[in-house]
């Protein structure tokens, strides 16, 4: 068992979701950059995100 949560906002309909998935697998949809961080600098991610000094995601590493 793997405890997850989706989180975010509903907008459009079921065409216009079809219509984003399709632009995905097309491959017109630029990724959500990335900032790899060490697992050691957790408080400094924490501090980075709220002075929104990160793009897209932080994702910290082992």
């Amino acid at each position: 068992m793997k405890a997850a949560r989706i989180q975010g906002s509903l907008v459009g309909n079921l065409a216009e979701l079809r219509e984003l998935v399709a632009l995905a697998r097309a491959g017109k949809i630029a990724p959500i950059p990335v900032t790899r961080l060490p697992l050691d600098s957790a408080n400094d991610a924490l501090v980075g995100l709220r002075e929104g000094r990160f793009v897209g995601r932080a994702v910290l590493c082992p």
